[in-house]
């Protein structure tokens, strides 16, 4: 039929049938193991089409039902599960400047087996979403919906666990070249339990532009949650340059910000300038100031700092680059506070820099509240992985290692609470200079900086006199057998109270093998001193590829990492992986398997896991 007769069209898409295989087993070197296993079998019944035009209202259906088994060797039985599912999309007017869509999808099942439980299971949401394609303000709004019920009975007892809960969210953002907006919400409620948690969401970031370089940015921010946990945080900042000439130019920025939950409150307020201008092709020079206060209970806390500031860029002969720069000026911490009070510090920004380490804006921070995120706040690093907490006085400084998904010129966000214990002030002057060498693909960095202050009060110095310096090497060359990427960091800090080091590198190797067949080799390792022990790490790796045809595909990942901190602890951990893609027609198979082993002075633990994916469509 054609689409002017006005009909239905059904088109019926290729069906799919697959299975999956996920079995893990794991212990002890030394002792019994467990083992589990997952089988899962299903099929897709797809439907596609459209009434009048596929431009007018166009939907899709999918109809699976799926069989689901599981053991242990900790269970007298398997557990068996069943479910059967379908969802559904509906696009309306898809080709004009408004348009709709809805989606609906619902699932139930049962499941039986295990330690004698039985149980029943139903979800399903809804949703719907809005599209304005309008040339000036584009705009997108949606809003879903999901509730989930089930009762189980667990142990030969029937020991009843029930769930009944609800959650709705919704967004609407608009967003052209000089304004953001985005308000977004959050209802959960617990049915059974009678609790709620809900959250709102809003920001608005606006930009305007006038001149040959001059801009306003406006950036506001809230965020509200109400219910079991109970937070506001509000944020609001604004930022003018001002560009006078091609070379000179002054910025002025200025925020507040507003946090209260946990019966704590903290607000803050800055206000910073910075000028620079360009005298000479190369010489940037100028001046930098910034003046903050926190006000919280039991205290407020002022810190100030200004000084001149130049950087340098200069081409030598045999294409050597040289650069560097230098700050100098006056610094002042005065703290009024009282004894026991923790305060909350939210989203605290920081770029990292080459040494890889930024120390927070408050002292005597808890180091069990720290939690890092990215800028976006879409990713939670993981300590001890991502980044390293290392105390300097009463200071804390994160460190970031080799291996880290955090990299230099990345923005992180830092959350923590700090205590208020002293009423004290501190004043002097702080240094700093870097300087850099570059040529074809190889740097060399070192940095230095020096505080001499006096101290005033009660307790000790928060941050006191202090060294440091850093130098470092870096590579990115193009060999004629691969690229090489290698670095190494020599950084040091003394104080009265402190003495740190800290030697690390890494280097990463990826060439071509033979025919597809790609390999890359890295290592890194660390070796960290202060006065009370030293910590080491190494680790290295290898991953191979080889593309064998088009549609086949093999991987293969070996690590292993040893670690040592201080003298009475040593860890030794090794993982190996593999994996298999094979496309052929509609038939498409992936398998992978992944094993770890990990040693330590007092415990050992071994564990194995294989996941296979196969489908077939018709």
């Amino acid at each position: 039929m054609s689409h002017a007769q006005g009909l239905p069209r059904i088109v019926a898409q290729r069906t799919v049938v697959g299975f999956r295989l996920d079995e893990a087993w794991s212990g002890p070197t030394v002792g019994a193991t467990s083992r589990q296993s997952n089988l899962e079998e299903w099929f897709v019944l797809p439907f596609a089409g459209s009434v009048l035009h596929p431009g007018i209202l166009r939907y899709s259906f999918e109809f699976r039902p799926t069989f689901r088994q599981a053991g242990s060797t900790d269970l007298p039985s398997s557990l068996n599960s069943r479910s059967l599912g379908f969802s559904s999309d509906v696009t309306l007017l898809s080709a004009k400047p408004v348009h709709l869509d809805f989606n609906l999808d619902r699932s139930t099942g049962r499941t039986s087996g295990g330690f004698g439980t039985r149980g029943e299971f139903e979800f399903h949401g809804l949703g719907a979403g809005l599209t304005w394609m309008n040339r000036l303000l584009p705009m997108t709004a949606r809003i879903d919906t999901r509730t989930g019920s089930s009762l189980t009975e667990v142990g030969p007892d029937r020991i009843p666990i029930a769930r009944d809960d609800g959650s709705l969210r919704g967004r609407v953002s608009m967003r052209n070249r000089k304004l953001e907006a985005v308000a977004e919400w959050t209802n959960v409620h617990d049915r059974l339990r009678d609790t709620r948690l809900e959250s709102r969401n809003m920001f608005v970031n606006h930009r305007f532009r006038w001149g040959k370089g001059s801009e306003l940015v406006s950036r506001w921010r809230r965020t509200d949650r109400s219910g079991s946990i109970s937070q506001m945080r509000s944020a609001w900042s604004e930022q003018i340059r001002i560009q006078h000439t091609t070379s000179a130019r002054t910025t002025l920025t200025y925020s507040r910000s507003l946090s209260e939950g946990t019966g704590a409150r903290a607000s803050s307020r800055t206000l910073g300038w910075n000028f620079t201008t360009r005298p000479f092709p190369g010489v940037t020079l100028g001046g930098r100031a910034s003046a903050s206060t926190s006000d919280f209970e039991g205290g407020r806390q002022r810190n100030v700092s200004a000084g001149p500031q130049g950087s340098f860029r200069f081409g030598l002969p045999a294409d050597i680059r040289l650069s560097g720069g230098a700050f100098a000026g006056y610094v002042l911490r005065d703290l009024d506070g009282s004894t026991g009070g923790l305060v909350p510090v939210l989203n605290e920004e920081h770029e990292i820099g080459p040494t890889r380490a930024v120390t927070l804006d408050q002292s005597r921070v808890d180091p069990t509240s720290i939690e890092v995120r990215s800028r976006d706040e879409t990713i939670l690093y993981e300590p001890g992985i991502d980044y390293e907490v290392i105390s300097l006085g009463g200071l804390t400084e994160i460190q970031i290692p080799v291996g880290s998904r955090i990299l230099i010129d990345d923005k992180i966000i830092v959350s923590y609470r700090f205590r208020i214990a002293i009423d004290s002030r501190e004043e002097g002057a702080v240094t700093r200079f870097d300087v850099g060498l570059s040529r074809s693909g190889v740097s060399l960095r070192h940095t230095r900086s020096e505080r001499a202050t006096e101290f005033s009060g009660t307790g000790a110095p928060v941050t006191g006199d202090f060294r440091q310096h850093s130098t470092s090497v870096s590579a990115n060359l193009s060999l004629p057998f691969g690229r090489l990427r290698a670095g190494i960091m020599d950084r040091r800090r003394r104080s009265a109270t402190i003495g740190y080091d800290l030697l690390e590198g890494s280097a990463s190797f990826l060439f071509p093998v033979w025919n597809g067949v790609q390999s890359s080799i890295d290592a890194g390792g660390s070796r960290a001193r202060d006065r009370d022990g030293r910590t080491s790490r190494l680790s290295i790796g290898v991953s191979t590829s080889w593309a064998v045809r088009p549609e086949l595909q093999l991987t293969g990942t070996i690590t292993a990492l040893r670690w040592r901190q201080h003298s009475d602890l040593t860890e030794r951990s090794y993982s190996a992986s593999g994996g298999l893609t094979w496309r052929v027609g509609r038939f498409q198979a992936r398998a992978l398997y992944h094993h770890s082993n990990r040693d330590r002075a007092s415990s050992r633990y071994t564990g194995n896991r294989l996941t296979m994916d196969i489908a077939r469509r018709f």
